[in-house]
């Protein structure tokens, strides 16, 4: 007996019934094929349409790059337009307000470009000279703006004196016969600064800023360790340093007038790295395939880097409403100041643990750069009012009265 398809010989109807059921078979097997295919072209239509929104993502951000760079480019023609004035020595009228000019000019650079290189040392070395512009006198003026509007010096803000909150009433720094002693820390950025502005109060307990040459005799510089190792902190000590006093900054109100300025500044640093972070999550979720395609064209990636991108359109106009304020002169100014400091660093810690996440597991090592971005959020968090200092302003404004709520006095 020998064996055939489907049956066997001298079997005829085992061999029909076979051939039946097997041709019954390869019907609902060819079903089974084209249903198959049929599912796996939705599958690469759905692919291709996700990898096109992706792409459509990749294309609105690359267009938001460049109106980033074109608002760069309008400040450093701003910020060479102010050197000039300086360097001339021309009356600046309102312009003479240094956040107006060069300090949201170094502020916003990094903002825009989001790169270390821009804003390193840019916040403290901007007090230097908003403090000599708003209380030195003209032969102090056209010594040193000048070079701090250059960079041939650098210029810092030494306040702190220690974990305790500064006040009139606690400064220890002593000022007298020309010099000034007492410890500050952490001071900024002393690793390459030239020149601190000193606060310190005299025998009659008045709050006075001294200019000091940190190069110069009786200074001691000490590195302190910090949670932001991409910069230098210091614990400063001064022992009898001579010290020149700012003519016209005397009195605790000069002093909060330029920590709000400040505020404002590393708000603006803060909102720098935050871009940047945005900026490295992107190009990762772009390359990194997983699954056969880009992890960006996954809805939880899209999702998560579009909240970090509506964030940070939401801050900056925030940011630059209190720079405005502060210019401007007006009362409400520490109110708009709080809002942007608080707003910043809500902004700057979404941005950096978002970027992370984006990342996986990788964006925790030093393979990538994010954890400094993390380690300076946290670290900016803190400078000027933390977030708790900042959002009590707010609720005391709002609630205590000292603020008038309602459109006609939020958009007057």
């Amino acid at each position: 007996m020998r064996a055939v398809a489907g049956g066997v010989v001298g079997q005829p109807g085992l061999a029909q019934g076979g051939g039946d059921d097997v041709e019954q078979a390869d019907e609902v097997g060819g079903d089974d094929v084209a249903q198959a295919v049929v599912f796996h072209d939705g599958l690469v239509a759905g692919e291709a349409a996700d990898l096109a929104a992706g792409e459509g993502v990749a294309r609105a951000l690359e267009v938001g790059d460049d109106a980033v760079e074109g608002r760069r480019r309008a400040l450093q023609v701003a910020a060479r337009r102010d050197e000039r004035a300086l360097d001339g020595g021309a009356d600046r009228g309102r312009g003479e307000v240094v956040l107006g000019g060069e300090v949201v000019v170094e502020a916003a650079l990094p903002h825009a470009a989001g790169r270390e290189d821009l804003a390193r040392a840019r916040g403290a070395h901007a007090l230097g000279g908003e403090h000599l512009l708003r209380g030195g006198d003209e032969a102090q003026k056209r010594k040193w703006l000048p070079k701090l509007a250059s960079g041939e010096a650098i210029g810092t803000f030494a306040l702190s004196e220690g974990t305790k909150a500064a006040t009139a009433a606690n400064l220890a720094t002593r000022f007298d016969g020309g010099t000034v002693t007492g410890t500050k820390l952490p001071v900024l950025d002393t690793d390459m600064a030239d020149l601190a502005v000193v606060a310190a109060r005299d025998a009659s307990g008045n709050t006075l800023l001294c200019l000091v040459d940190l190069k110069g005799a009786g200074v001691t510089i000490e590195p302190l360790e910090s949670i932001d190792p991409s910069r230098h902190h210091a614990k400063v000590t001064f022992a009898r340093a001579p010290a020149e006093p700012l003519a016209a900054a005397q009195g605790w109100q000069t002093v909060e007038r330029v920590v709000d300025a400040a505020a404002v500044l590393f708000a603006f640093e803060q909102i720098g790295g935050a871009q940047r972070c945005l900026e490295m999550a992107r190009d990762y979720a772009l390359e990194r395939h997983a699954f056969g395609r880009q992890i960006g064209s996954y809805q939880a990636i899209k999702h998560k880097l579009a909240d970090v991108a509506v964030a940070l359109e939401f801050v900056r106009p925030v940011l630059w409403r209190a720079a405005q304020a502060m210019d401007d002169g007006l009362t409400s100014a520490p109110l708009h100041v709080s809002h942007a400091k608080y707003a910043a660093t809500d902004a700057a810690y979404l941005a950096a643990e978002s970027a992370i996440q984006v990342h996986g597991a990788m964006g925790y090592t030093y393979e990538v750069d994010l954890h400094f971005w993390m380690k300076r959020a946290w670290a900016l968090s803190g400078a000027w009012g933390d977030r708790n200092f900042h959002y009590h302003r707010i609720e005391d404004a709002a609630l205590g009265g000292a603020h008038p709520l309602g459109p006609q006095h939020t958009f007057a």
